[in-house]
């Protein structure tokens, strides 16, 4: 399994513990009301042995900003200081920014979290 399916494997499963659909990169024309984009925003493969990634997460609702602001906060939570393994990846995460962007339509709420990943892989 390739090094980024890996990673991308276990940011799901995390995401996935949160309310919402998980989407990669883009989420579906058809995408219900609160939901999460993950992507990378670059990879700086400076080590042999790790890799250092930004990892955005965008957090969408629609009317009610409470319920994006809770979902916010709780990914938040969740990756803050999070070492994750599995068999093959490393990873640890740390927060970096949080910021509301704003939405042409007044009703769509989106949040986006930013984290450094520092992932050391294993074979």
């Amino acid at each position: 399994m390739s090094k980024t399916f890996e990673l991308r494997k276990i940011i799901k499963q995390i995401l996935d513990m949160t309310i919402g659909k998980t989407y990669y990169e883009l989420a579906s024309d058809t995408a219900v009301f609160p939901y999460k984009v993950y992507s990378f925003e670059n990879i700086d493969l400076g080590d042999v042995e790790r890799d250092d990634l930004i990892l955005l997460v965008d957090i969408w609702g629609k009317d009610d900003v409470s319920e994006v602001e809770f979902l916010t906060d709780e990914i938040e939570n969740i990756f803050n200081n999070l070492n994750s393994p599995s068999a093959t990846s490393l990873p640890t995460f740390y927060r970096i920014s949080r910021k509301p962007i704003p939405d042409e339509d007044k009703a769509i709420k989106h949040r986006q979290l930013k984290f450094q990943i520092q992932n050391y892989y294993i074979g």
